[in-house]
């Protein structure tokens, strides 16, 4: 059984027009479509960076055997390989950052968030959060309230990834107030599940990231380096 776990700095990935043409290649032809569908030249290269750093990872740690590299996704968006089921993986991006994390033994789920502009954060908190969470929140300064708030919203969205439902299912139903393993009312085997979270600095960014995945498993280092080492 095997899990990787990578975040991308999407600044060291070519661009479309400057990557080789075996990268090009890597993409679906529908993931393509859509990305050169975007209007906004930034937010259309952008987009087309994930795909070259997506496929480039897929490609990189999926066995040979595992081809072709197709992506569907499904009716809440959750994304699968359409040929081998038998490997989860789920990606997240914010800003000029992309994580992914893939498994071949368990679904999976990561959430990145790199706030980029002050957010209303008790207000969204009040809106979306569980009544025990948002009293804990009130209670912080402003630079712990930062960093708790987006502890909280990395670890229930990714979760909620991870069960392939979206934070359309309630990110209030599940709680996070005093540590990373949740409570919940909801029937939901949350023992099955293994809940990580860490914060890093890069430059003058702080990045929050939490992955989601299956408690026998271990989550492998965190790899930053791009392009691959190998």
């Amino acid at each position: 059984m095997t899990t990787h776990f990578h975040l991308v700095d999407l600044r060291k990935v070519p661009t479309w027009e400057e990557a080789p043409l075996h990268l090009k290649g890597r993409l679906c032809p529908r993931q393509l479509e859509r990305a050169q569908a975007l209007r906004r030249p930034d937010i259309r290269q952008q987009r087309l960076q994930q795909q070259l750093a997506l496929f480039d990872l897929l490609d990189y740690y999926l066995p040979e055997d595992v081809r072709p590299i197709s992506i569907n996704r499904s009716e809440a968006g959750k994304p699968a390989l359409t040929h081998h089921p038998k490997w989860h993986f789920n990606i997240s991006h914010s800003g000029h950052w992309l994580a992914l994390l893939l498994s071949d033994a368990c679904a999976v789920g990561v959430d990145l968030e790199v706030p980029s502009k002050p957010r209303p954060l008790l207000t969204i908190a009040q809106q979306y959060f569980s009544e025990q969470e948002f009293a804990r929140l009130q209670t912080l300064e402003r630079d712990q309230l930062q960093s708790e708030f987006y502890r909280l919203w990395t670890l229930k969205e990714a979760f909620f990834k991870a069960r392939g439902t979206g934070i359309a299912e309630g990110l209030g139903k599940i709680d996070f107030t005093h540590s990373q393993t949740p409570q919940s009312e909801q029937n939901w085997p949350l023992q099955h599940w293994q809940f990580y979270h860490q914060s890093l600095t890069h430059e003058d960014e702080t990045l929050y990231l939490a992955a989601v995945f299956g408690r026998a498993e271990t989550l492998p280092k965190l790899r930053t380096d791009y392009p691959i080492a190998g």
